[in-house]
């Protein structure tokens, strides 16, 4: 019988002693969006729906200052935004991703073209947002997926051509 050697997970433990002028830099697979990406100012998904909705009359005049004054985001938050605003305030698919797509013109966010794709195919799937962005990464950046999911499969074939 083969033994198999179980490998444990040091991901992390050693990082007070990292140096990262030792790893080559073209090891980096997202060296070419997030270099470049340095904001002075990030704002957090309730600062993007106060702007979108214009709910918290007492916020509105600080969020309109703040994003007119430039300001980048998370790609994270995206995933969130559409989820609050189709479960918590039943806005539409198409809605959804006609508002990110319009926020997008107005702040900054890494790996922005993946963003937009992936907001555009939101309003035109039935897939979740994250499934979306996979599909945006591996059309425009060119990173491989992989997935069990039947839907996305045929999605992200499609795509390639």
């Amino acid at each position: 019988m083969q033994e198999v050697s179980a490998k444990k997970s040091a991901f992390g433990a050693l990082s007070k002693y990292a140096k990262p002028e030792l790893i080559p830099f073209e090891d980096c697979i997202w060296e070419r969006t997030v270099v470049n990406f340095m904001p002075k100012k990030l704002v957090d998904t309730n600062v993007i729906l106060r702007y979108l909705l214009h709910d918290v009359e007492s916020q509105q005049k600080e969020v309109d200052e703040l994003i007119a004054s430039g300001v980048a985001t998370i790609p994270e938050v995206f995933p969130e935004i559409v989820y609050v605003l189709g479960k918590s305030y039943g806005v539409g698919r198409q809605q959804i991703s006609e508002a990110l797509l319009a926020v997008l013109e107005e702040i900054d966010v890494a790996h922005k073209e993946v963003i937009i794709h992936a907001s555009e195919l939101y309003g035109k799937t039935n897939l979740d947002f994250v499934d979306c962005a996979l599909i945006a990464y591996n059309k425009i950046e060119g990173v491989e997926v992989f997935t069990f999911d039947k839907d996305l499969n045929k999605l992200l074939k499609r795509e390639e051509k």
